[in-house]
């Protein structure tokens, strides 16, 4: 890796950039109007993030998750309590094809190419305002509650790190929901 240094400030452009750019994705997908909001962008620590984010998510979350690597590296999740991604996800459905026939294979994909566009703004912003060429793997969508997603998938970072990048946004189209998006790093190059 090389000698990388991100701060807080630096990922509130991102957000910026990459969600304005998944906005405009989403809304192609979907032929409506969608926006991505960033409300928020925090670095916690591992024992902070447990806290707050503990006591802001509902029991069950869906987390759609990702590892990416190159010249930063980590994992990058988000998360949506589960009862406004069931909801999220029908109504998405109905408005795209028009059937409020709705089975869980085609939930969970829908929720995985979102995260898809959402990641890959996300790098994509990151390549075009700090040159970083990364590549994230194919998202994966877990449901269980959130300080058992992040002991499963993110443990092994977790533990080694001072900070984790929290964004908070919000997906807006017909009905608004707020999604997390962590960015846990393999190795220390955020700084406050």
């Amino acid at each position: 890796m090389n000698n990388i240094v991100l701060k807080a400030k630096d990922f509130e452009s991102i957000s910026r950039i990459a969600l304005k750019e998944a906005s405009q994705a989403l809304s192609r997908m979907l032929n409506q109007e969608i926006k991505v909001v960033s409300s928020s962008v925090l670095m916690l620590s591992p024992l902070d993030l447990i806290d707050v984010l503990g006591r802001e998510l509902p029991t069950e979350v869906v987390a759609s998750y990702s590892e990416f690597k190159g010249m930063i590296e980590g994992i990058i999740l988000m998360v949506i309590p589960l009862e406004h991604a069931a909801n999220t996800a029908k109504s998405l459905i109905e408005s795209l094809l028009g059937t409020t026939m709705l089975d869980e294979e085609m939930a969970i994909d829908l929720l995985k190419e979102i995260a898809n566009i959402i990641f890959g703004s996300i790098a994509s912003s990151m390549y075009n305002k700090y040159g970083l060429v990364i590549k994230y793997s194919v998202p994966k969508v877990v449901i269980d509650n959130f300080i058992a997603i992040l002991d499963n998938i993110a443990l092994m970072y977790v533990t080694k790190l001072e900070k984790v990048i929290v964004m908070n946004a919000e997906i807006i189209g017909g009905k608004g929901i707020h999604v997390k998006i962590l960015i846990i790093p393999k190795e220390r190059w955020l700084h406050q």
